[in-house]
């Protein structure tokens, strides 16, 4: 039973790190699209893209 719980948060910290770096790339590509338009809240834009990467990694990897 040990080696169950290992094995299941050995998985939850992969998932969590996977997680992390969608958010990040979708935040940075959300920043670095409206930067590159030169608008002066490219920082919005890394929260919008940031909070739609999650949603749709959640949406794949957890189903409906």
């Amino acid at each position: 039973m040990a080696g169950t719980q290992s094995g299941e948060s050995g998985e939850g910290w992969k998932v969590g790190l996977l997680i992390a770096v969608i958010v990040l790339a979708g935040g940075g590509a959300g920043w670095g699209a409206l930067w590159a338009l030169e608008l002066p809240f490219a920082f919005v834009g890394g929260i919008v893209g940031a909070v739609l990467a999650f949603v749709l990694f959640s949406y794949l990897y957890y189903g409906r």
